[in-house]
């Protein structure tokens, strides 16, 4: 395995463990902007997503990455709506979604336009 590689799971698992942390914390207040909670969502989704794409860079794993991160929305949900502070919430899983689209669409093209450079 690249070293590259490894460097890569290593930012993977710490940064879905600093998500999962974080997603299980108390929040203060609604944020700055109606809609910003679901734009971090979907910003971190694609960055998951990204970074996940570095980490497992076989493009077989593209789709076991997607739905995979996706189960791991949805269960931070499940696992949100049982803390007592904080809420589950169906959007927020639609976002993650949205964001895993984005991230996906992402690799894609810039996999397509690297093949495409390259013949």
């Amino acid at each position: 395995m690249q070293q590259a590689v490894i460097k890569w799971r290593w930012i993977f698992i710490s940064y879905l463990t600093l998500i999962t942390i974080v997603s299980l914390m108390p929040v203060n207040g609604t944020g700055w902007f109606p809609g910003q909670d679901k734009l971090m969502h979907a910003i971190t989704f694609a960055a998951l997503f990204l970074i996940g794409s570095q980490a497992f860079p076989r493009s077989k794993f593209g789709w076991q990455l997607f739905l995979g991160l996706l189960a791991y929305g949805v269960l931070i949900e499940f696992l949100q709506g049982k803390t007592g502070y904080r809420s589950m919430e169906a959007w927020d899983a639609v976002a993650d979604l949205s964001g895993l689209v984005i991230g996906r669409l992402v690799v894609v093209f810039f996999r397509t336009k690297k093949k495409s450079v390259g013949s």
